[in-house]
């Protein structure tokens, strides 16, 4: 979990053993940087405290591995590449924001720079998304993911479609 929070990096992550012990990494520093640099960091770091966590528990092959974001998805491909698990799944949750589709930026405070980088952001979003397509399986929450999906040229060689999270307002 990335917290937004101005001039501070914020990040929780956690792994439950086998037995239900929970192994917990925080990170809350001073991080003045420009929101760009931040979000740069925070890949580098779900790379490395994934791997941090993982040498924490006992067991070390999965069957099953289901990831989402797009980038988590992308080291479920890493994990089953170096034989930690046998199978991915790319829990498909969100659309990525069109370049072209705003004047503004969407990331970054509006300049040329920041739009320039901003644009990168979004590249570099499609570009994980091109790569979580790798997985073995898509899931699919809802319809509307799918039809975005197919209309950016993005198809699932295997796909479900089920809901992730639901409200039961009759409660």
């Amino acid at each position: 979990l990335v917290r937004s929070a101005k001039n501070r990096l914020s990040m929780e992550a956690f792994i439950l053993d086998e037995n239900g012990k929970k192994f917990e990494n925080k990170i809350n520093i001073f991080f003045p940087w420009p929101v760009f640099v931040k979000y740069i960091i925070q890949y580098f770091l779900n790379f490395y405290l994934l791997f941090k966590l993982l040498r924490k528990i006992r067991r070390k092959k999965f069957e099953i591995c289901i990831a989402e974001p797009a980038f988590n998805a992308v080291l479920a491909l890493i994990l089953k590449k170096i034989g930690r698990c046998q199978f991915t799944v790319y829990m498909n949750g969100d659309v990525v924001i069109g370049s072209k589709a705003f004047k503004r930026t969407h990331y970054l405070p509006q300049n040329f720079l920041n739009k320039f980088l901003d644009n990168l952001l979004i590249k570099f979003q499609y570009f994980l998304r091109w790569l979580a397509y790798k997985n073995d399986l898509l899931w699919y929450p809802t319809k509307k993911i799918k039809i975005w999906d197919n209309q950016h040229g993005y198809f699932a060689k295997r796909e479900i479609m089920a809901s992730a999270v639901a409200v039961d307002f009759e409660m």
